[in-house]
């Protein structure tokens, strides 16, 4: 093979490099993680039966009691796509860890319904603002 081909094909390759780790950044900025940290929020079911939840998520490295201000409670608030409230509810932090279940979460009781209008939620009374976007799950 001659120089300018190995250079051509140096070229190529570099760039998809390049368009991954490009990919890879912007998809991994998303959702309020520069400012602090990204809720996982899923319409699920309690364990065992077929009653409705928000399975409530968060990032693993920021479920300490020291993200917490009084470092035992937060609030959890779900609005809908206009802002209005639709769950509030004051919960225990640090969230759960439990078996089967990839992050560290909370179980909040909604109905069909209120799970349905929610948009987003945030946690509040942390040192990080923390909030996601609703996701469809089971």
């Amino acid at each position: 093979m001659d120089d300018r081909r190995k250079w051509a094909v140096f070229a190529v390759l570099l760039g998809v490099l390049g368009l991954g780790v490009a990919v890879v950044a912007l998809a991994g900025g998303s959702d309020d993680e520069s400012d602090g940290g990204r809720l996982t929020v899923e319409r699920s079911f309690v364990p065992g039966t077929r009653q409705p939840e928000l399975l409530v998520s968060v990032q693993r490295k920021l479920n300490v009691p020291e993200t917490a201000e009084d470092g035992r409670t937060v609030r959890l608030t779900c609005n809908d796509g206009d802002g209005r409230r639709v769950i509030q509810a004051r919960t225990d932090w640090p969230f759960l860890e439990e078996p089967n279940y990839p992050l560290p979460h909370i179980h909040q009781p909604a109905t069909t319904k209120e799970i349905a209008r929610i948009d987003e939620c945030i946690v509040t009374g942390t040192t990080v603002p923390l909030r996601g976007r609703m996701r469809l799950r089971g």
